[in-house]
């Protein structure tokens, strides 16, 4: 289990039980489960569910890794292994049940391809190769590995040398290595059982180095002590789970087998056990977690006397299945660069709407899609607003092509006028020489009879391609030339032209018109064989648990449907029919085989962590170590940083001597060095804040990505230099602006809080007169214009950069993460969990590693009152005015504001950072960011929201935790609020948020009273206006956006959509009485409505729902069905109840008069309702998974909204249904793996577990009982 510790799994259902649910199952005799498939087909697992972890290529393409050519064979068989038990290869009959020796088994090695490396992939040799077979394991998931489906014959004879060299040894899984050299690793998916590895050529060196406490070698790597195992001398044994460990070097051929057991073992379908078993594969029935395994041991070696009977059996030849044939004429690829997982960048510049981008998207590519202004129609994609006939425009994609690495670059460069002599290419002469000057494979499209091609100076070597546009579905035959330096686009097909000549229809040559869906389906193709060729092999989606959207779901939200894996991949196997050109289709699984995995999988919010690996390392040492163990480590850290400080004291003064005078006074007493030398004892990767933290940091320009976040390039829309010409205009009507502007009692408070920047805290110089600024800045300057706001009866001062252009000029690299209340929850709920266990405890990292130990003796013995975690917040002080802004922007950020006794504008020259600057955001995170990485490093488990630092801590280390966070800040020099610094409590008002750690095992989550009392009122002012007005929404929305997500259950959401909706609209929006109501719900919810409540504890019960529903015109009785199953657990055993029923005609009738063609999405919509109101005592504040196989139902269910008014009434019954909220995951089944079909059809064959129980729903919608079908 991931995202949780694994001590504190939830029951699931055990191997035996999945096993029940497939009694009876019928299986033709040519289905592909666990044996081979039928004659003329391919049979390959699905990822992630019943597959080893190999990536499939897409529907119509050939398998990734070929069979070797003889050449490549004879190659691998001329280096002449010596036989490490002196026996020679013959060929002749059969193996039978003999002796295998080593040369048997290389000899089948040789014959069979090469998988992808996955060990030692980043050097390998180009000898190269691996091969594994048996059982995997995969996210949890188990089965059997293609290689062990497809070669039987290998897998037994692997399996005979394993049994013969080492009997009793248990294993699961073989895994051949030839001149592989392994990094150092842990093998985290193994069972916790020994490694076996036995060397199949004679070579020297290539020792295994095992790391552990108690080993007499020192290993060359890295000093750590361990055992050195010599396996070229003979078999040894070692634990690859626990002992981290890596292969040295070696001379000659180095081929080794290791055998080894693969975690979850238990759970191997019976049908999967019978065949390794056959295979000769001794399978362990379990291996248990508790048990103490030796680090590293060798074996007794075994070698077979050459006059026995078994020797003499060694040296009949093996079966011709065994070796495989290898056709000659068959197309091979090379068995050292079999395509390996990953990600490519796709860029497009002048994209339209985002067909072609979008299109490409589909098949895994990443995308950048550069248009200069959004399109009045559907947008396909997310565009990046990019003018590329301006400077900043061009310097944009020019750091997009040099920085970031795309695979390819498509570039349509405008049209207007193409077809004149005087057609000026401009700026698309400089981005094609920039394409030309690029590592990146591009490709341009122009009408072929465009000015363009004679201005452009392609080189000859160049893949032209010329075609009709209307071939390919375009409203107008437009002749264009496709010019590229990816070979495979020049593949293009080209179809026989015979449309008619004719005058180009207006917006013929836009982007829309001609990315029609057949050329957008070829270019995909092409693109991704390009991709192929090169080697790599697109992922298509992410697990939940690596993408940006695992911290949303470990504190128990489902964000909303983006490019991540399901839970349950949509088909078993593919398999490919070769009629004669290759045809791949998908196999789904049966219901019963859907059901028993989904019942095996954990509920997502247990599986995703919401913290960095910093800070589950953090946690894991309070829990291993104790308060004492803390407290020492604390004291040691800051007495060496003080150390540090001490040593670094000459430097530091000579640092600040040397600065810019207003640099020098913003950062005083700020110690950077030392700052930079703790920074680098962690690995910090952003060293160049240290640059601006000396300088200053700048206002506009382009930022660079910090490594601390995601990035995301968001363009400046104007350089520098232009934004100073732009001054010249802008500065006289902004002066004017202030001089005009009436001056009341805010006025004068910003005056006088403006008056305390620059007099007592020198944040600012001045005040200076328009005259004096233009001689102080004769290059030129910008005024800001200041205003103040009233916030909690403060006037704050805002500095308005959008209306001066400073923002326009600076660009955002990175995408700011603020998931401090997420992680904070995760923090807390695993501390519950593990303090409910106290036990052995298991925490997973990112790279799949885990962190294992026991609770420490100290918290064991506490009572749950005295384990009680407790909340506070660190509040830096004055934020943004603590860093310094670069002198060389400070003309830029010339706060303007009227004097109310002269009645005079004057202006001040800002040292510090402003509040209102894009830069502002940016610089400050990475500087906040740090600084909570630095408590991080003194086991702080504190959290970063801007300036405020969410702390969680247990109550024995709350006195001890407050002071180490004094002494961090003060020691680096940093200011911290000592005015709303509170001691540790169990709840906390965190982020504009209460939060309640009170009740043992539960956080709850929910908005602070003043917060929903504004809230309610500003709904009210909604209500009785009677429309939405999008002028004064956005400031209601932002406040009732964030107060949404924490609030428990879905009341309100189909409210907050028709908000964000309006949001984006220039219109008003009459409230129709769906609308009405949906407000209501929202102020019911936030004003009243239960707080968020995550328990820590999931309990023994679980739920699985499935819903389904069927439409059929024709049935004059009963044209709409419903069915749905639900698979209860609690007490230990599981039970099923479903329902089967109709819906009323009325309720069909009134649908059908709303001129609806196609009613399937409401009906499937209605089953979902019916389920949660049917189930609800089963349902009510628990975790749940539900299932649906409507694609547009799922999706409204996951956002809560729908545009179709029918959806939206159903939406609306389903929020009321859940004012006791349940914790929902919505979930694909595909139709045909769905159990609840049958019901929804009156079928009574379905697959149960447990007792049986019918219910009867009411209708939802009139309130009165359904109608039962009669089942057959």
């Amino acid at each position: 289990m991931a995202g949780a510790p694994e001590s504190v799994h939830q029951p699931a259902a055990g191997a035996s039980q999945v096993d029940d649910l497939l009694e009876g199952v019928h299986r033709p005799s040519n289905a592909c489960a666990g044996g081979s498939p039928p004659s003329g087909v391919e049979c390959r697992l699905q990822s992630g569910v019943d597959r080893e972890d190999h990536h499939l290529h897409n529907v119509g393409s050939h398998s990734a890794i070929s069979r070797p050519s003889p050449g490549v064979v004879e190659a691998a068989r001329s280096r002449s292994p010596r036989p490490r038990d002196g026996a020679q290869s013959q060929r002749g009959s059969s193996l039978d049940e003999g002796h295998v020796s080593a040369t048997d088994v290389l000899r089948v090695f040789d014959g069979l391809p090469s998988d992808a490396l996955k060990r030692g992939a980043d050097a390998p040799l180009p000898t190269s190769k691996s091969y594994a077979t048996g059982a995997y394991v995969l996210g949890g998931n188990v089965g059997l590995k293609a290689n062990a489906s497809a070669n039987p014959e290998a897998l037994k004879v692997f399996a005979r040398f394993v049994r013969q060299r080492a009997p009793g040894f248990k294993f699961s899984s073989i895994n051949i290595f030839e001149d592989v050299r392994t990094e150092r690793h842990r093998d985290q998916w193994n069972a916790n059982l020994h490694n076996l590895a036995i060397a199949l050529t004679d070579f020297s060196g290539g020792a295994i180095f095992v790391e552990h406490e108690n080993g007499r070698d020192v290993s060359d790597l890295n000093g750590a002590r361990g055992s050195r195992l010599q396996v070229a001398k003979g078999p040894v044994r070692f634990n690859a789970r626990h002992n981290w460990h890596y292969t040295e070097a070696w001379q000659g051929r180095r081929v080794l087998l290791v055998a080894f057991t693969i975690r979850h073992v238990e759970s191997l379908r019976k049908e999967h056990l019978d065949f390794l078993r056959e295979c000769h594969v001794d399978v362990p029935g379990c291996a248990p977690e508790g048990a103490r395994l030796a680090p590293a041991e060798a074996c007794a070696r075994q070698l077979p006397s050459l006059t026995s009977p078994a020797a003499q059996e060694s040296l009949r030849p093996l079966p011709a299945s065994v070796v495989p044939a290898v056709d000659p004429k068959e197309p091979v690829s090379d068995p050292a660069s079999p395509l390996k997982p990953g990600s490519a960048l796709y860029v497009e510049i002048k994209c339209g709407s985002g067909l072609l981008p979008a299109r490409v998207r589909r098949d895994g590519f990443q995308i950048i899609a550069l248009e200069h202004s959004r399109p009045a129609g559907r947008v396909h994609t997310h565009l990046v607003p990019v003018d590329i006939e301006t400077e900043s425009g061009f310097s944009f994609v020019q750091t997009v092509i040099s920085h970031d690495a795309p695979f390819h670059v498509h570039f349509f460069p405008a049209t207007k006028d193409c077809f004149k002599a005087t057609f000026s290419a401009g700026q698309t002469i400089r981005i094609a020489k920039l394409l030309l000057a690029s590592d990146s494979h591009w490709s341009v499209l122009h009408p072929l009879a465009s000015a363009l091609w004679k201005q452009l100076d392609f080189p000859d070597n160049l893949h032209c391609v010329d075609f009709c546009a209307g071939c390919y579905g375009a409203p107008s035959p437009v002749k264009m030339r496709l010019c590229t330096t990816q070979a495979a686009l020049a593949g293009m097909p080209v179809p026989a032209c015979r449309c008619r000549p004719g005058p180009h229809a207006a917006g013929s040559l836009a982007p829309d018109a001609l990315y029609t869906t057949k050329f957008c389906d070829v270019f995909a193709g092409l693109l991704q064989l390009a991709v192929g060729q090169s080697g790599l092999l697109l992922e298509h989606a992410l697990p939940l648990q690596s993408s940006r959207h695992s911290a949303v779901a470990a504190a128990g939200r489902q964000p909303r449907l983006s490019k991540f894996q399901p839970q349950i991949a949509e088909f078993k196997c593919q398999a490919t029919v070769r009629v004669p050109s290759a045809v791949t289709f998908g196999i789904y699984r049966t219901e019963q085989e859907f059901v028993a995995q989904a019942l095996h999988i954990d509920h997502p919010f247990d599986l995703c962590v919401a913290v960095p690996d910093f800070m589950l390392r953090a946690l894991a040492f309070t829990l291993k170590e104790g308060p004492v163990g803390v407290m020492k480590h604390r004291l040691n850290l800051l007495q060496q940083w003080t150390s540090w400080k001490r040593d670094l004291a000459g430097a530091e003064a000579n640092l600040h001597a040397a600065m810019d005078p207003g640099v020098a006074s913003v950062m005083k007493g700020k110690n950077i060095l030392l700052l930079e030398k703790i920074a680098s004892s962690f690995g910090w990767p952003d060293t160049e804040v240290f640059e601006h933290l000396k300088h200053g940091f700048p206002l506009v320009g382009e930022s660079s990505p910090s490594g601390i976040f995601d990035v995301d390039r968001k363009p400046a829309l104007m350089t520098r230099a232009e934004l100073v010409q732009h001054a010249k205009f802008l500065r006289p009507a902004l002066w004017a602006k202030v001089a005009n502007a009436e001056v009341d009692d805010l006025a004068r408070e910003v005056w006088d809080s403006t008056q305390q920047e620059m007099l007592v805290k020198e944040w600012l110089t001045g005040p200076y007169s328009w005259d004096e600024l233009q001689a102080r800045h004769p290059e030129g300057w910008l005024p800001v214009r200041r205003f103040g706001i009233v916030q909690k009866a403060k006037t704050r001062s805002i500095d308005d950069l959008a209306e001066n252009s400073v923002n326009c000029a600076y660009a955002v690299s990175d995408r700011i993460s603020l998931r401090a209340l997420d992680e904070l929850v995760w923090l807390a709920i695993t501390l519950f969990k593990i303090f409910i266990a106290k036990g052995e405890v298991s925490i997973p990292l990112s790279d799949g590693d885990h962190l294992r130990f026991p609770v420490h003796s100290f918290w064991r013995a506490l009572k749950p009152d005295a384990l009680q975690p407790s909340l506070k917040t660190v509040d830096l002080k004055s934020a943004y005015k603590q860093l310094a802004v670069s002198p060389r922007d400070r003309c830029l950020s010339i706060v303007a504001i009227k004097d109310p006794v002269s009645r005079l504008a004057f202006g001040f020259e800002s040292r510090t950072l402003l509040f209102g600057a894009t830069s502002s955001v940016v610089s400050f995170n990475r500087v906040a960011r740090l600084l909570q990485r630095v408590l991080v490093a003194l086991q702080v488990l504190a959290c970063n929201y801007f300036d405020d630092y969410p702390v969680l801590e247990v109550l024995p280390l709350c006195n001890n935790t407050q002071s180490t966070v004094r002494a961090a800040l003060d020691l680096l020099g940093f200011a911290w609020a000592e005015d709303k610094d509170l001691p540790f409590s169990h709840e906390a008002e965190l982020l504009g948020v209460r939060v309640d750690l009170g009740s043992f095992g539960v956080v709850k989550i929910g908005n602070k009273p003043e917060r929903a009392t504004a809230i309610a009122e500003a709904v009210d002012s909604v209500l009785s206006a009677g429309h939405l007005d999008p002028k004064t929404l956005p400031s209601l929305f932002g406040r009732l956006q964030f107060a949404e997500g924490q609030l428990h259950g879905r009341l309100g959401r189909l409210a907050l959509a028709d908000l964000r909706a309006c949001t984006m609209s220039s219109q008003a929006k009459t409230l129709d009485a769906t609308a009405v109501q949906a407000l209501c719900n929202l102020r019911s919810r936030v004003l009243g409505g239960t707080p968020r409540i995550v328990p820590a504890c999931v309990g023994s019960r679980r739920s699985v729902i499935f819903t389904d529903g069927a439409y059929e015109p024709t049935n004059e009785t009963h044209p709409a069905t419903v069915g749905g199953v639900l698979y209860h657990f609690d007490n230990g055993a599981w039970c099923t109840f479903f329902f089967a029923c109709a819906i009323p005609l009325s309720v069909v009738q009134s649908w059908e008069a709303l001129g609806k063609r196609h009613l399937i999405g409401p009906v499937e919509m209605y089953a979902v309702v019916c389920a949660r109101e049917a189930w609800a005592k089963h349902l009510d504040m628990q975790r749940v998974t539900m299932y649906v196989d409507h694609s547009g139902v799922l999706a409204s269910l996951v956002k809560g909204s729908s545009k179709d008014p029918l959806w939206r009434q159903l939406l609306l019954i389903f929020e009321s249904c859940d004012a006791e909220a349940m914790l929902p995951w919505f979930s694909r089944v595909p139709s045909a793996s769905n159990p609840a079909d049958p019901p929804s059809r009156a079928k009574s064959i379905f697959p149960v577990r447990g007792q049986v129980c019918r219910v009867s729903p009411r209708c939802p919608i009139k309130g009165n009982a359904t109608i039962d079908l009669l089942l057959k």
